[in-house]
């Protein structure tokens, strides 16, 4: 988010933080994943994400 120029709270960098009503993790760990989180995000999803981007001019 900071890198495409939103002002990001420094807390919000902090991977324990979780905002100012939840307590903070105490450690999260990363979890490596091989498949995508939404059973909808499949390669049909990717191509339809890929030419709606293409059609505004984004090429990637």
């Amino acid at each position: 988010m900071k890198y495409r120029g939103y002002n990001v709270s420094e807390e919000w960098l902090d991977k324990n933080y979780r905002g100012k009503v939840c307590k903070p993790h105490k450690d999260l760990k990363e979890v490596k994943i091989n498949t995508p989180i939404y059973k909808e995000h499949d390669d049909s999803y990717y191509m339809e994400c890929i030419n709606n981007l293409a059609e505004k001019g984004i090429e990637i």
